[in-house]
């Protein structure tokens, strides 16, 4: 299963962190346990087992948060591969990361 990430390097993230969140929970697509950790300038939202289908609905959401109510954000896709290490030796296949990422 891939980790499903949305990074906001934003002014008061955490804000706009809890925003989205409540969103996607009033339009049911994110379900409860989902987690929001907020560094300084930064926070993330990390959805627990995501399914492609979840991925695709919840960017489109996203985009139309952003069209709806900030317009002066932007948002793109990444992706990449995550290893967990242990003293430089593999401990774990390697997972799939994908990320939406919204800065201003």
């Amino acid at each position: 299963m891939p980790i499903f990430l949305i990074s906001f390097d934003t002014p008061s993230p955490r804000d706009l962190a809890q925003e989205l969140g409540q969103r996607l929970l009033g339009k049911q697509l994110a379900k409860t346990g989902f987690a929001i950790t907020a560094y300084g300038s930064l926070a993330t939202l990390e959805f627990p087992d995501p399914e492609k289908e979840f991925m695709d609905k919840v960017q489109s959401e996203v985009e139309a948060w952003i069209s709806d109510k900030h317009r002066s954000l932007r948002l793109r896709k990444l992706s990449g591969k995550r290893q967990k290490q242990n003293l430089g030796m593999p401990t774990e296949p390697e997972e799939e990361v994908i990320c939406l990422e919204i800065r201003k």
